[in-house]
C-alpha cells in the first residue's frame, strides 16, 4: 500500500477515478498503520487524503459521504493522539456530510462515523453523548442487528455509559458478558482480560458495590502490572493507556474511601500497598508517554535494538489481527464458520504471546535503559 501510494501520489489529479481510488487507498493505509501503532505515519496519510480532497474536488463534491470517510479516519487518528476536540469536530462534521449527501442512515460508513464519535465522547466522559450515538446507530440498523452487533456489541464504553446514566443493571450485564467473551477469546492471563476486568470493577464501584469491586480491581491491577510489556506496540495504545488510567483513578478513589473499614479487613486487602502500586503505575504511565518518542529515536540509532523492537511490533500485530479475526467470526452465523479454523486461531494466540513475552525479557536484559523507559517497573511498598 505504501509503495503504491508513493508511486501514484504525483498523479492524483490526472483522473478523478484514479484519485477516488487513491483516497480510499490512503484511508486503508492509514487504518493499517494505526493498527500497527504507527500513529505518526497514520496521521500523515490521513491528513494528506483530506488535504487532497478539499484542494482538488469542486465545492459540490467536497461535502459528500466519500469525503466524510476520510475525515472519520483522521478523527480516529486524532483520538489516538488524544486530540479529542479535533477528533470530535471531524467526527461530527463527517456525520453532517453524510446527511448533506443524503446517505442512508444504515450505510456502514455512516455508522462508522457514529462509532468513532462514540469513542471520542467516552474519552471525554460524555456518557449521555455516547448513548445518543449508540441509540441512533441501533435505530438505523434495526433491520440488520448483526451489523449493529459488529459495531457496538462488545463496546465496553457503551456499558460504562449505561452505568453512568442510571442504567446500571444493563451496563453491568454487558460488562460481565464482555469479560466472559474476552476470557474465552484471549485467555485469563491476557492484558485484554485484565483491562475489561478493571472496567467491570469501575462499574461495580460506580453503583456502590464496594465489596465486589475491590477484588476485581486488585486482580486487574496485578495483571496489568504483570502484562504491561504487552501494551507496547498494541493498536490503540494511547486509548488503552487512557482507559487504564481511568481504571486506576477509580481504584485509588475507592481505596481511599474504604481504608480501615470492615470490608477491607474481611477481604484481606492491604490498602497502603495497593495505593502505592496504583499510584506508581498511574505516574509511570503518564511520564512514560513523554519519554517513548526519545526512546524510539534511540532504538532507531541502534540496529540490533531496532530489529528487536520491530519484531516486538510484528508479534503485537499478529496478536491484534488474530483477535480481530476471532471477534469477527464470533459474530458470523454458526453455519458459516469453520469450527476447526476457529480452534486453530485460538491456539495461535498463546505461542505468539509467549514469544512476545520472551522478546520483552530479552530487550529488558540486553537494553535495560530502553526497557525501563518503555515499561517502567512500579516500586513496591518497601
Amino acid at each position: 500500500l505504501e509503495r503504491y501510494a508513493g508511486v501514484q501520489g504525483g498523479h492524483f489529479i490526472t483522473s478523478m477515478v484514479v484519485y477516488d481510488d487513491l483516497d480510499q487507498l490512503s484511508v486503508q493505509l492509514s487504518a493499517n498503520l494505526l493498527q500497527q501503532g504507527r500513529v505518526a505515519e497514520a496521521e500523515r496519510h490521513a491528513r494528506h487524503a483530506v488535504k487532497q480532497a478539499f484542494t482538488y474536488r469542486t465545492s459540490s463534491k467536497r461535502f459528500t459521504a466519500r469525503t466524510a470517510q476520510l475525515l472519520v479516519q483522521l478523527a480516529a487518528v486524532y483520538l489516538e493522539l488524544d486530540r479529542l476536540d479535533d477528533a470530535e469536530y471531524l467526527a461530527r462534521l463527517a456525520i453532517t456530510m453524510h446527511a448533506i449527501d443524503c446517505a442512508l442512515p444504515d450505510s456502514l460508513t455512516f455508522i462508522r462515523a457514529r462509532q468513532v464519535l462514540a469513542h471520542v465522547l467516552a474519552a471525554q466522559n460524555d456518557w449521555q453523548g455516547v448513548l445518543d450515538q449508540v441509540d441512533q446507530a441501533r435505530s438505523a440498523l434495526a433491520q440488520d442487528p448483526a451489523a449493529f452487533t459488529r459495531f457496538f456489541g462488545t463496546n465496553v464504553e457503551w456499558a460504562l455509559a449505561l452505568i453512568h446514566t442510571g442504567k446500571a443493571v444493563e451496563g453491568l450485564r454487558r460488562l460481565k458478558a464482555a469479560l466472559a467473551q474476552t476470557l474465552e477469546r484471549n485467555g485469563a492471563d491476557s492484558y485484554e482480560a485484565a483491562e475489561v476486568r478493571g472496567l467491570l470493577a469501575t462499574g461495580l464501584a460506580a453503583v456502590g458495590n464496594k465489596a465486589a469491586a475491590l477484588p476485581e480491581f486488585s486482580q486487574a491491577l496485578s495483571a496489568l502490572v504483570a502484562r504491561r510489556d504487552e501494551l507496547t506496540g498494541m493498536a490503540d495504545q494511547a486509548t488503552r493507556s487512557a482507559r487504564v488510567h481511568s481504571i486506576i483513578d477509580s481504584y485509588m478513589k475507592l481505596l481511599t474511601n474504604v481504608h480501615d473499614t470492615p470490608t477491607v479487613t474481611r477481604l484481606n486487602i492491604d490498602t497502603a500497598a495497593e495505593l502505592l502500586t496504583a499510584a506508581s503505575l498511574r505516574y509511570t504511565g503518564t511520564v512514560q508517554s513523554a519519554l517513548i518518542a526519545s526512546a524510539t529515536r534511540a532504538a532507531a540509532r541502534h540496529p540490533r535494538l531496532a530489529q528487536l523492537v520491530r519484531r516486538d511490533q510484528d508479534l503485537a500485530q499478529q496478536i491484534t489481527t488474530t483477535l480481530d479475526t476471532l471477534a469477527y467470526l464470533d459474530l458470523a452465523p454458526p453455519d458459516q464458520v469453520d469450527s476447526s479454523a476457529v480452534l486453530g486461531l485460538r491456539r495461535r494466540i498463546a505461542p505468539i504471546r509467549a514469544k512476545k513475552i520472551e522478546l520483552a525479557r530479552q530487550i529488558r536484559r540486553r537494553f535495560p535503559e530502553y526497557a525501563e523507559v518503555m515499561n517502567p517497573t512500579p516500586p513496591g511498598v518497601d
